[in-house]
C-alpha cells in the first residue's frame, strides 16, 4: 500500500467510488480483507457460470489455482485442497511495514520476504 502497484491502484480506485466512508489514506487491515474477500465471492460466481447454485460455486471455486487477487496477495493461493493440511502452501510471504516518524515504510524495498512453512509436531 506505500509503495501502490496496479492492483493497489485499482483497490484504491474501487474503494473511492463505492465505499463512501473512505477519504483516501491507508485502509484499514479489515477494509482491505473485505475488498480481497468479495474479488473472491465475484470469482467464484463467474467460475460458477449463469444461475450457479452454492454446490456448483463450491465446487468450481476448489479448482481455482493462482489465485493472487489480481496481483494484490503477495503469493498465488491454491484452492484445489481448501481445508485440508495438503491446502497450506509450502511457502508463506508477507510484506512488513516500518512506522518511522507519523508514517508506514515499506521494508525489502516493498516486496515480500518468504520462507518456509514451520510444521508444528503435536
Amino acid at each position: 500500500m506505500t509503495n501502490p502497484n496496479p492492483a493497489t491502484r485499482s483497490m484504491l480506485a474501487a474503494l473511492r467510488r463505492y465505499d463512501p466512508s473512505y477519504h483516501g489514506g491507508l485502509p484499514d487491515l479489515g477494509t482491505v480483507f473485505a475488498y480481497i474477500s468479495a474479488d473472491l465471492m465475484i470469482k467464484g460466481l463467474e467460475m460458477a457460470g449463469p444461475s450457479p447454485t452454492r454446490s456448483r460455486f463450491i465446487t468450481k471455486l476448489r479448482t481455482l489455482t493462482g489465485y493472487d487477487a489480481n496481483g494484490l496477495l503477495p503469493q498465488k493461493l491454491e484452492y484445489t485442497h481448501f481445508g485440508t493440511p495438503a491446502g497450506l502452501p509450502k511457502t508463506e510471504c508477507e510484506y512488513f511495514l516500518q512506522l518511522r516518524s507519523d508514517r508506514f515504510v515499506s521494508t525489502n524495498g516493498g516486496k515480500p520476504f518468504c520462507g518456509p512453512l514451520v510444521r508444528l509436531r503435536a
